[in-house]
């Protein structure tokens, strides 16, 4: 009975042994597993972390662009806005003179001409012929500016029904001409001097 009792006892011994070792094997896989997700949820945090830091240095930076886009847009209408205003002062005086027959009479059918000239650099001929392109740049020369002016100009006389020439040489400066049809009858000058003021 004692050799039965000590076998017996041993696979009871074997069987608590395989219990425990079973337990530890469930509990180290139950720390690992937890170990893992903590990991995990770590690193997923982390990857994260670094996504959003990601997509905010690049929204600052698209914001900047913005801002630095903005600051062009705002310096590019106030030069346009001087560009424009400082020869419109100078051809509303010249329509009032004409209007107060100071610059002669103005008749019906008669054609009013203007010219601005300057004795600059010149221009070449190959470059008169893009002179009134809408281009950055229609001269070779590093001459400031957003190269809109004359484009603008032309397509203004050309909507009054009138025509702008150039006359240049490389050297000897520029002379533009504007003619413009007069189209506003004697009686209807006073009429139209008042808008011109207004």
């Amino acid at each position: 009975m004692r050799a039965r009792r000590t076998s017996s006892l041993s696979h009871n011994e074997r069987e608590a042994r395989r219990r425990t070792d079973a337990a530890r094997d469930a509990s180290r896989r139950a720390f690992v597993a937890g170990v893992l997700a903590a990991l995990f949820a770590v690193g997923g945090g982390g990857l994260f972390a670094a996504y959003a830091l990601r997509l905010v240095r690049r929204i600052r930076a698209q914001n900047s662009e913005l801002q630095q886009l903005d600051r062009m847009k705002d310096d590019f209408v106030a030069s346009v806005t001087h560009e424009l205003r400082t020869p419109l002062t100078s051809v509303r005086g010249y329509v009032e003179l004409l209007q107060d027959g100071e610059a002669g009479e103005l008749t019906e059918g008669a054609g009013v001409a203007l010219e601005v000239a300057d004795t600059g650099t010149g221009i070449s001929a190959e470059q008169q012929k893009r002179l009134f392109d809408r281009t950055p740049s229609a001269t070779e020369q590093a001459i400031p500016g957003t190269g809109l002016g004359l484009a603008i100009v032309k397509a203004i006389v050309d909507g009054h029904g009138g025509s702008i020439r150039v006359e240049s040489r490389p050297g000897r400066g520029t002379a533009f001409t504007v003619t413009l049809p007069a189209v506003v009858s004697a009686d209807m000058a006073g009429t139209r001097r008042e808008q011109v003021v207004a």
